[in-house]
């Protein structure tokens, strides 16, 4: 799935010196994104097999986290240099919680935040420490309020003339240039929704009931959150001024309908 790609790399590292652990760790993560997105893609088309109930919400997850990591390196790349590198290192215990590896309640939305909404660029608030998550803190706010014009009246521009939009792009075009924050409110509560539910295909203690199953309903509005989080960062993110490895905004805006047109229209 190429709009996938596009949308949470950029332009992917050429082939270079092999001490660049940040543009060798994002070829990594281009490669899965493609495969994973491809998969998905596949079981997106027959949501009523076994397989899709199986496979899907895994592979979903594994997209989510993937996509967060590799955008948080594209506006904090020392993180993710620390995520590759620390993964490498002779001190690194597989299956535990490693002191550089992604972490979703701090990479994405930090549960301690100790800092009010608004007021991130106050002398106190600087002095407890710069908030470098994607989804909250200093780096999200600057990220999302610096952006948020160019990626509402591009998104407005592309789909005026469409006769028919799935719920995100009509709920997105009614958000006005003052409402960044109103999109990341409602980005968080669908990362977090989607995070949860997809890891209880993993987390079988979750379910109540006498099955560990997740009903197909539940999965897809589970992927089309995920989606929705995905597509909506990547495109603020490659609308900044601070992201690297940057594609053109019609690329971007593109690749953020492609995605939401494809996982959300009924």
């Amino acid at each position: 799935m190429i709009a996938l790609q596009k949308i949470v790399i950029g332009k992917t590292p050429l082939e270079g010196n092999e001490a660049y652990s940040y543009s060798k760790g994002m070829r990594v993560i281009s490669a899965s994104l493609l495969e994973h997105g491809n998969e998905l893609q596949e079981l997106w088309g027959n949501r009523d097999s076994a397989e899709f109930k199986k496979i899907a919400p895994v592979c979903t997850r594994i997209i989510l986290e993937q996509s967060m990591a590799a955008l948080l390196g594209r506006i904090d790349p020392i993180r993710f240099v620390a995520i590759y590198k620390g993964s490498h290192s002779s001190d690194f215990k597989i299956g535990e919680r490693n002191a550089s590896s992604f972490n979703w309640s701090k990479d994405a939305i930090p549960t301690d935040l100790k800092i009010k909404h608004g007021s991130y660029w106050t002398q106190d608030s600087l002095g407890k420490g710069i908030i470098r998550s994607i989804l909250d803190g200093h780096v999200a706010d600057y990220v999302f309020t610096s952006a948020h014009e160019l990626a509402v009246a591009a998104i407005t521009d592309a789909t005026q003339d469409k006769q028919k939009l799935p719920s995100w792009l009509i709920r997105f075009t009614q958000f006005d240039e003052k409402q960044s924050q109103a999109i990341l409110n409602e980005l968080r509560i669908k990362a977090s929704t989607a995070y949860s539910s997809l890891s209880k295909g993993i987390h079988f203690e979750f379910f109540g009931g006498d099955s560990t199953k997740p009903e197909a309903n539940d999965i897809t509005e589970s992927i089309r959150n995920a989606i929705i989080v995905i597509a909506t960062s990547g495109m603020y993110i490659n609308f900044s001024d601070i992201a690297l490895n940057k594609i053109s905004d019609n690329e971007a805006r593109d690749s953020f309908i492609d995605l939401v047109e494809f996982f959300l229209n009924e």
